[in-house]
């Protein structure tokens, strides 16, 4: 098997990381499980080896052997790199909207290689036009960690009102905290919102948008009379240790989440979510059953309410949340891969 990625370092692998990263690294670790043997190939300084996986350089990739699939990660280049290279399955993997795809310096290897590209969702799918060719289009939506899937949630009435928001800041996070100031938290004085968001776990990007993250963060910072609490990024373990004891996760989306995994782990730790009706948030919260979508702000303060004063129902949504992520693990997606 071959994969392939231009986006970080294997020194990176045990590291915090963004959702792609995580995702390409988790997915690897899959496959090694089901007993494959993985080449992978990254922008590394260094090789690392073992038993079933090599990371080594771009350049690097040995001709000589016939691979049963090809994975490129985000970049269609990549094909180029591997012209020479024989796989019997060529996929592009892709992770953001897809039409980063249509520039013709990308576009022109999409129609050149014709793989069968990837994507997490269905709304995913939707962002690559009909008219595009690709040698296929398949939906496999990411793992989910088994730290997140072996915690036991808490009973809600055993929980606390805390709520959380893990994701980017620069996605309406300053909608939440004025919503919270002005319509829940009056509501809800002993609730307190808990931000973990920074550019740290987001590489070369969140370097590149570090002011813009921090002016939302300090934005935040300004309410701690309304329970507004900033933390700092955690480890994940330690993260999930700490969310899996809340109340829930308040999060509006944004159209270019296409799977977010942010929520994804929220709802598998046994946390309801309350989001509204932006990307690909319908397909991670199921509404009135694992949490609430919104169709407005007016609606989205209403679920909110609900989720702060009903225990019963709140204790409804968690085990629902539990009970649907469950089976949401990197193995089942490595063998939809592998279907392929």
């Amino acid at each position: 098997m071959l994969y392939s990625n231009d986006l970080f370092d294997s020194e990176l692998e045990e590291k915090s990381i963004a959702g792609t990263q995580t995702a390409f690294i988790e997915l690897s670790r899959a496959f090694e499980q089901l007993g494959f043997v993985v080449n992978v190939h990254t922008e590394t300084v260094r090789v690392f080896e073992n038993e079933v996986r090599t990371w080594t350089q771009l350049s690097q990739v040995d001709t000589s052997i016939t691979y049963d699939l090809m994975i490129v990660n985000v970049s269609p280049y990549l094909f180029e790199n591997f012209k020479h290279v024989k796989a019997r399955k060529k996929i592009l993997w892709i992770h953001n909207e897809a039409k980063y795809l249509l520039y013709w310096h990308r576009l022109k290897y999409l129609l050149r290689y014709r793989p069968i590209v990837v994507f997490s969702g269905d709304y995913h799918k939707s962002t690559l036009p009909f008219f595009i060719p690709t040698g296929g289009r398949k939906v496999i939506p990411y793992g989910i960690g088994e730290k997140v899937l072996n915690m036991t949630p808490s009973n809600s009435k055993e929980r606390n009102k805390k709520i959380y928001f893990t994701s980017n800041p620069l996605r309406s996070l300053r909608w939440l905290v004025d919503l919270w100031v002005s319509q829940i938290h009056p509501l809800h004085p002993e609730a307190e919102l808990h931000v973990f968001a920074g550019w740290k776990t987001y590489g070369a990007w969140g370097i590149s948008v570090k002011n813009r993250m921090q002016k939302e963060i300090e934005y935040a910072s300004q309410f701690a009379i309304n329970n507004i609490v900033i933390r700092d990024v955690l480890p994940k373990e330690e993260l999930f240790s700490e969310m899996e004891k809340g109340r829930a996760m308040f999060y509006k989306g944004d159209r270019a989440e296409t799977f977010c995994l942010a929520v994804a782990e929220a709802q598998a730790l046994g946390l309801p979510a309350v989001v509204c009706d932006l990307g690909s948030m319908k397909e991670r919260v199921e509404h009135g059953i694992t949490g609430f979508v919104a169709q407005s702000d007016e609606e989205f303060v209403e679920y909110t309410n609900r989720v702060l004063i009903d225990d019963e129902l709140c204790e409804k949504l968690s085990l629902a949340a539990k009970n649907k992520h469950s089976g949401m693990n990197w193995l089942k997606a490595a063998n939809h891969f592998l279907s392929i």
